[in-house]
Order: C-alpha cells, then sequence, then structure tokens
C-alpha cells in the first residue's frame, strides 16, 4: 500500500503539475487509518483471518483490485503494482493528459471506497449478530470478501431476493457453508468476475438473485453436498462446525441467540465434543466397530461430534460414555442437552447410533444450507 501511494504520487508529482499531491495524501492516510480500524475490529470480535498477523493493507490492495481490474482472479500484491504501474505509464505514452488524470483519481477514489465499505461491514459485527455470526463464527472466507464489499456499495447487501424469505446477506452465508467451507477455493474465478462486474455494470436485485442461487447450485448440488456432510473428517473444521451447531441449537430451541448471548457463547471458547472419544478406553468392538482402524474412519465424522463448554469438556475429557451423560446434562446447548437425555435412556451409543445420528444431521443440514 505504502508503494502505490508512492507510485501513483509519482505520477501526478512528475506529469500533472502535482495536481493530486493533496488528494493522495489524504486518501491514503484515511485508508491506513480505516485498515488500522478493521484489524482493531477483527482482534475484538474474534474474526480469525483479519486478526491474523497475515492479514495486511496489502490484502485490502489486493481485494480491491479483483474489483478494479480483470487483470487476475488472484493477484499477488506484486501483481497488483505492476498492474497500475502498466496502466500508468501507457497512459503517460500512449494517451493524454486528460487520461492519466482521470485513471489517477478513478483508481484512488475505487480504492477508497471499497476500504470505507468494507469497514462499514466489518464494524456491524459489533451490533448485529447476524453479521457477527457470518464472520465471527462462521468466518466468511476471504475469497468472497471482494463479492459483500461490492454488493454492500450497490446497496444490494441487506436487500431480500425477490423469490427467497431470505437477504443476499443470508444468501451469501449459505454460499459459504455449503460451498468454500465444503470445497475451500471453489469457483475463485467465478467469484472474481461476478465481483468485477458488480463494480462496472448495472445489475438489478433479480440479476443478483439469480446469479447467487446459480452459483450455489452450479458449484456443489444437494446430493454432494450431502455426501460431504456424511463422509468428510469435520474435526479441524471449527468455525463451520460451530456456526452448524448453533444455528442446529437455536432451531431446536426455537429461538435466536442475542448479539450478547452469542459473544458469551464465544468467549468461553465452545468445543467440538466427540462423544465417543478420540482416544477411546474402550474396544473398538464392542461398539462395532470391525477394529482400531474402521473407528478411527467414523471418529470425526459429523454424528459422533457436538458442541460443548470449553469447561465442561475438560472436566470429562476421555471418560467413559456413562461419565459423560453427567457433563452434557450442565450444557446450554439444547443438541447436547437432548443426547444427554438419549444417551441416559439408551445406555449406550454405537456405530450404528453414529450411523443413525450423522445421517439425521445430514437431512436437517442440507434442508437448513440448501440449493
Amino acid at each position: 500500500m505504502d508503494k502505490m501511494k508512492s507510485l501513483i504520487f509519482y505520477f501526478s508529482n512528475k506529469y500533472l503539475e502535482a495536481k493530486y499531491d493533496d488528494k493522495i495524501n489524504n486518501i491514503f492516510g484515511e485508508i491506513f487509518e480505516l485498515y488500522d480500524d478493521i484489524k482493531l475490529i477483527g482482534e475484538e470480535q474474534g474474526i480469525n483471518i483479519i486478526s491474523s498477523k497475515l492479514f495486511t493493507e496489502d490484502d485490502l490492495l489486493r481485494q480491491h483490485h479483483i474489483c478494479f481490474s480483470e487483470d487476475s482472479y488472484d493477484p499477488t500484491a506484486q501483481q497488483v503494482m505492476d498492474n497500475v504501474k502498466l496502466a500508468l505509464v501507457d497512459y503517460r505514452k500512449n494517451g493524454t493528459t486528460d487520461e492519466l488524470d482521470e485513471f489517477i483519481t478513478t483508481y484512488i477514489d475505487s480504492l477508497l471506497n471499497y476500504v470505507r465499505a468494507f469497514k462499514k461491514i466489518i464494524s456491524r459485527t459489533t451490533e448485529n449478530e447476524r453479521y457477527y455470526k457470518i464472520f465471527s463464527i462462521l468466518g466468511l472466507s476471504a475469497v468472497y470478501y471482494p463479492v459483500i464489499t461490492q454488493l454492500e456499495i450497490c446497496g444490494f447487501l441487506e436487500k431480500k431476493l425477490p423469490s427467497k424469505a431470505i437477504s443476499v446477506l443470508d444468501m451469501i452465508e449459505i454460499i459459504d457453508v455449503r460451498v468454500f467451507k465444503i470445497r475451500d477455493y471453489a469457483g475463485k474465478k467465478h467469484v472474481a468476475e461476478f465481483a468485477y462486474s458488480l463494480n462496472h455494470e448495472e445489475w438489478t436485485i433479480d440479476e443478483i438473485e439469480e446469479h447467487l442461487l446459480w452459483f450455489n447450485s452450479f458449484e456443489i448440488s444437494n446430493d454432494r453436498f450431502k455426501d460431504y456432510l456424511s463422509d468428510y473428517d469435520y474435526y479441524k473444521q471449527t468455525g463451520l462446525l460451530r456456526l452448524l451447531f448453533i444455528d442446529y441449537c437455536e432451531r431446536l430451541s426455537k429461538r435466536k441467540y442475542t448479539l450478547k448471548e452469542l459473544k458469551k457463547i464465544m468467549d468461553n471458547d465452545p468445543t467440538i465434543e466427540h462423544i465417543l472419544s478420540q482416544t477411546p478406553k474402550f474396544k473398538p468392538r464392542s461398539f462395532g466397530f470391525k477394529n482400531n482402524e474402521d473407528f478411527d474412519e467414523y471418529k470425526n465424522l459429523i454424528g459422533n461430534l457436538s458442541l460443548l463448554e470449553k469447561k465442561i469438556n475438560s472436566s470429562i475429557k476421555n471418560s467413559d460414555l456413562s461419565d459423560k451423560v453427567a457433563g452434557y446434562s450442565k450444557s446450554k446447548f439444547k443438541m447436547t442437552q437432548q443426547l444427554a437425555t438419549l444417551l441416559s435412556q439408551t445406555k449406550s451409543f454405537k456405530k450404528k447410533d453414529l450411523k443413525e445420528r450423522s445421517q439425521l444431521l445430514v437431512e436437517d443440514f442440507a434442508t437448513r444450507w440448501w440449493a
């Protein structure tokens, strides 16, 4: 970002008689202040991507460039520099002073508007439970940052989809859960093209809806989503599981958590609990598994997982199932409370039960996070 400022400042100073020197200083000064605010909010709200040391001003530069230029759908900071420099040199040599003038003002204004809009979105995590869920609990994939920011700039982010009882923001959440959290960087080129198009073309809310619905189903069908839910090793997908399970608990309780409640939940660092412990004291065969290898294939599947307060989890650790029930009963999470009731009645949780619970959760999640 510093180098970009120096590059544009040089062309303004040398070829435009320092016409934009003050504006460049003011705009980049504001951008650096906005970045500091974004980092602070990210740290305070527990937004992992933004609070990470790896997230710098250059990430804002790259994300904006995806919206500004078709040069690359995943540019490095150096590629952004090279692209802007190439354009400046080209306008200087082959264009007019007015064209160079227009490019500089268009670029720096666009960059500032992007960073302003991004900060506005991130700031909502402090006052709106929807944004807190998406950024602080789920951890919206950074690949979608340019799209969500352009939707904000265009005024579409909180609009209702014409044929659905949800907002554009809700649809973004569905896509992140179904596509990016399952398939990582699937559709990255499509995402960049959409972000660029939002910045350069006129869209209607009907067209936005059509594109989002298409992308959601094109990248992963409902049957394929179910397959991933059924067979995927979820142990390290903490952000996704927390959102899926918190949302599930809300639906079981027939009420939404308030922002205050969500923050309290996250402050207590809820853990992903293994019903049948990862390092069991029992013999897997006694629970319906062929052998240790067979158990290893099932232990991290969604049917063997639940949400549990860290303090309770620490107290039960790798306890026998009978000893875990008492801990589950103390949990404030509805799904874990129900699990405690079930286990106290059945007195067992075998491979068959794990598979049946997996199927129940998969069907529920596939209906909730639909295509």
